[in-house]
């Protein structure tokens, strides 16, 4: 088996292995899983150390970082763990220093830090059309070099804020961008951990939602998507002003952070209401990102998982916008470059969302042979290496087409499998956002099971009805996107004319065109026109049904 070039986590693992005086077998034997679990096959360790599979979870990376005594920034990784905020260093304490318990000495902390700045080198591509310029690295590399200066803890000590009045939404505005900012110019050199810092960026934007309770809701609003439209633009203006007369030449190690960065952006403003707004900003890098691909063979495994994101936003964004074809054309591309950055997880949500694409579409036989080959993805990966959330986007809509397929039990039995996954996802693990799926999403697919289901059972349609309601409310609301929420409202629709429950029906019917008015999109408003003609079906006579307005369009 022949090693990879470039650096990956395994070169790591491999040298702490053999610093540790630890066997392949060993290690195989303590490795840590993402799902809590322990052990896998040496070969699984082998892969990893050749950078034939690439370790996704954050929870394992710190753990092997623990065993194998690693520190967190050879992986890439904050000291600072958010989900543990004990592990926050001293101010003026180095990360070498906190690894080696403070036997370093100032010499050898600066000598350790340079190491590392040196041994990544910058590649530049160039921003004119079929040029790439790749014989810059050494210059890049000396430019990188730079003087280092540890503060001392007392020096930069922050201030007790006890008492502190709350910030004015302008100054809390700012604090958050420059934070965000500085924390995105400091992963130059890391571009190799995109994945990293996406999962930091998501966190920012999570706790940037907390400060709604401490302001009016439209203030929040504004600032909120003020805030993450600046994120997602960032590698748009990057690009814009390197096509200036004074810079033809833009750094794949600055590049390729601010479009981690844009992409977790995009996919929060996703769960609003302005979609449109969207494919732009994703057009503006892509192209770059597909050049670099094939350019800067170092980068491939890295920027083929950012461009697989990227489909797989647009998939979503031209479901509602432009249709199913082209979403599924997107979709087939998001397949492609996840397979090429070796992320199954990456690989199984697509095609997951290929057999729900398909679904839609009404192609039922082609929805099922879709869902079963994510089932074999998944059959065939390594356990501990698939987030369980992303076994339960494999399993919910494989058990709804196999209810719509009468494989009663088969879909009972996926059911559970899905009810398990979920259960098995730790709070402590974030999933990428590429996964897209929530609980929310659980409990659609549990009800549309339901409903299929009730084509023979009148127990399991009131059970779909009652599982939709939980989230197919009638009402917007600012905890659940607008896209999931209308889905959910559709199909608690249809469970009602299941039910003969005529009123309840109505008020979905009415709220779903509704709403898929303002959102604007056309995936929701077909939804809309096929509960309108199963109300038809239902009650053909019924006057107040047939005077209905089916269409939902602007």
């Amino acid at each position: 088996m022949e090693a990879v070039s470039h650096h990956h986590h395994g070169i790591v693992i491999k040298e702490a292995r053999q610093a540790a005086r630890m066997t392949q077998e060993q290690l195989a034997e303590l490795w840590p899983k993402a799902d809590g679990g322990v052990g896998v096959s040496w070969h699984y360790v082998q892969d990893v150390e050749y950078g034939k599979r690439r370790i996704e979870s954050r929870y394992t990376l710190r753990e092997l970082a623990k065993l194998l005594s690693i520190p967190l920034w050879k992986f890439g990784l904050s000291e600072y763990d958010p989900f543990n905020p004990h592990t926050l260093l001293e101010y003026g304490t180095s990360l070498t220093e906190a690894a080696e318990q403070g036997s370093a000495t100032d010499a050898e902390k600066e000598k350790s830090v340079e190491h590392s700045l040196a041994a990544s080198q910058a590649t530049a591509v160039d921003t004119r059309e079929g040029v790439h310029d790749l014989d810059n690295q050494n210059e890049q590399s000396t430019h990188a070099q730079r003087t280092l200066l540890i503060l001392p803890s007392s020096a930069v000590q922050p201030a007790k804020l006890e008492g502190a009045a709350i910030p004015d939404r302008a100054t809390q505005f700012g604090i958050t961008c420059s934070r965000i900012i500085t924390l995105i110019h400091q992963w130059h050199g890391m571009a190799l951990f995109c994945h990293d810092l996406q999962t930091r960026l998501d966190q920012e934007i999570k706790e940037f939602d907390m400060l709604k309770l401490q302001y009016s809701l439209e203030e929040h609003t504004l600032s909120r998507h003020d805030f993450l439209i600046m994120l997602a633009t960032l590698p748009t203006a990057l690009l814009a002003s390197s096509r200036q007369a004074h810079k033809t030449l833009v750094l794949v190690e600055e590049f390729l952070p601010q479009c981690a960065a844009s992409l977790t952006a995009c996919w929060h403003l996703s769960r609003g209401s302005r979609l449109e707004t969207i494919p732009s900003t994703l057009e503006s890098f892509l192209p770059t990102l597909l050049s670099i691909i094939t350019h800067v063979p170092t980068y491939r495994e890295v920027v083929a998982d950012l461009v697989a994101q990227s489909y797989a936003l647009k998939t979503m964004l031209a479901w509602h916008l432009e249709g199913l074809s082209q979403a599924e054309a997107y979709c087939l591309q998001a397949l492609k470059y996840s397979a090429i950055a070796n992320n199954p997880n990456l690989q199984m949500r697509a095609l997951s969302r290929l057999a729900v694409i398909a679904h839609y579409d009404s192609n039922f036989p082609l929805a099922l042979t879709r869902s079963e080959a994510a089932l074999a993805i998944l059959q065939q990966t390594d356990q501990g290496q698939v987030f369980p959330m992303v076994k339960s986007v494999v399993y919910m809509p494989l058990a709804a087409l196999q209810a719509y397929h009468r494989l009663k039990r088969e879909a009972e039995q996926s059911l559970e499998y899905a009810q398990e996954a979920v259960a098995a996802q730790s709070s402590h693990e974030p999933l990428p956002l590429y996964v897209d799926w929530t609980k929310l999403g659980v409990t659609f697919w549990d009800g549309l099971t339901q409903y299929y289901l009730g084509q023979d059972n009148r127990k399991h349609a009131k059970q779909a009805w009652t599982v939709l309601k939980q989230f197919g409310q009638l009402e917007p609301s600012t905890t659940i996107s607008e896209r999931s929420r209308l889905e959910c409202v559709n199909s608690r629709a249809l469970a009602a004319v299941q039910l003969n429950e005529m009123e309840e029906a109505v008020a979905c019917f009415e709220a779903a065109k509704q709403g898929a008015r303002d959102l604007g999109s056309k995936q929701r408003s077909t939804e809309v026109g096929h509960v309108y003609s199963e109300m038809l079906k239902r009650w053909p006579s019924e006057r107040r049904i047939v005077t209905l307005e089916p269409s939902s369009q602007r």
